[in-house]
């Protein structure tokens, strides 16, 4: 057989055998590649809590709903997990009866701020306040945490996503359309 009959023929059998070539040439995805996959394709669905009346959008092909499990539900809260489980998101709503114009329970709201900025165990990297609310992001217990806090005319929001530092960047596009999305 010619020498190029045999190259045709090796090439034939490579090209026949997906296996083979695949094993050789691709490694197998790891989480941050997968969940930056579906993030290209995110379909966002909106949660809707009519106790409180807030809504908030998020990507369901990322995110699941988890049922409440505490004594403290009372209908003002609500969990989502990553489906690969690294992720967690919660959000609350307290009616105004549970606060003041400038604070939770008595508290001011720039005490609450200043609280969340000293907690132990956090690295604050961001930090911003309003005449209404706060943000304070960094790391706590080794993942990325963002968490917002909105005091609106007749309610409080609570907002907190926390993720692996390693999926950061996919992460953090995530929370800025979801923080953008909360609406009371």
């Amino acid at each position: 057989m010619s020498m190029k009959k045999t190259f045709l023929l090796s090439l034939i059998f490579l090209l026949g055998s997906p296996g083979l070539l695949v094993a050789q040439t691709s490694a197998a995805p790891v989480p941050s590649q997968t969940i930056y996959a579906q993030t290209k394709t995110n379909s966002y669905e909106t949660y809707h809590n009519e106790h409180q009346n807030f809504y908030i959008s998020y990507p369901k092909n990322i995110f699941v709903l988890k049922k409440p499990q505490s004594a403290y539900h009372y209908g003002g809260e609500q969990s989502f997990v990553s489906k690969d489980g690294h992720a967690s998101m919660f959000i609350s709503g307290f009616y105004k009866a549970d606060f003041s114009d400038s604070g939770w329970n008595g508290v001011p709201l720039k005490q609450l701020y200043t609280e969340a900025l000293q907690q132990k165990g956090r690295n604050i990297s961001y930090k911003a306040s309003g005449n209404n609310w706060y943000v304070v992001s960094g790391m706590e217990n080794g993942k990325v945490f963002y968490e917002k806090i909105i005091l609106a005319s007749d309610k409080k929001i609570n907002f907190m996503i926390r993720y692996p530092k390693s999926q950061e960047k996919i992460y953090n596009a995530i929370t800025e359309k979801v923080v953008n999305s909360i609406k009371y």
